[in-house]
């Protein structure tokens, strides 16, 4: 297993049988024009669909329907970002030249703009888990938000692997602390072009 997933084995047994796991990637990344983390495709490839016991599912690029709810979400958050700025400029303005300018919470466009969030996971207690995507796709570390943008934990020069290894070792939120249990989604058929 390659990267840090030998790590992740070690901490979340191997499903017995992974569901909706691909190795046709390069067909994916063409569909979608980006490029993936090696370490992610190395994930879904062993691990496939399924949720850890702390409730993160992981989205499978290789599904049309998780890519659809990761364009959702995106475009959420986009919106969310925009009302934020103009929030901070209005209030920025209200308080006059003499005031320190204020910084909307979340320091990062979206993507597909350079350095932009992409969207990877997330947990129904409202947690969301982004790539920023500066530079080369497997140096992209992560940022992590709560309740869209209510607080966000950026870690910095950590990938998607070791980021999970470290829910399980030393979570950096103690609702995010997963136990050695994965569970697989049923496959999902989707219809051919």
């Amino acid at each position: 297993m390659p990267n840090n997933l030998d790590g992740l084995a070690a901490l979340l047994p191997l499903p017995d049988r992974p569901s909706n796991a691909t190795n046709a990637w390069d067909g994916i990344e063409a569909a979608i024009e980006f490029s993936l983390p090696r370490d992610y495709k190395a994930y879904i490839s062993t691990y496939g669909s399924g949720q850890l016991s702390c409730g993160l599912y992981v989205y499978n690029y290789s599904l049309a329907v998780d890519r659809e709810r990761v364009s959702r979400d995106l475009n959420a958050l986009a919106a969310i970002l925009e009302a934020d700025k103009r929030t901070v400029l209005e209030i920025t303005v209200s308080l006059g030249s003499s005031a320190r300018p204020l910084r909307p919470p979340i320091p990062f466009p979206v993507f597909p703009e350079a350095g932009g969030l992409l969207l990877w996971g997330y947990c129904p207690e409202g947690w969301r888990f982004y790539w920023v995507t500066s530079g080369d796709a497997d140096t992209w570390s992560v940022l992590v938000t709560r309740q869209w943008n209510d607080e966000y934990y950026h870690i910095p020069e950590v990938t998607l692997v070791p980021f999970l290894i470290e829910l399980f070792r030393n979570p950096f939120h103690e609702e995010l602390r997963c136990q050695g249990k994965f569970y697989p989604f049923p496959a999902v058929e989707e219809p051919q072009n």
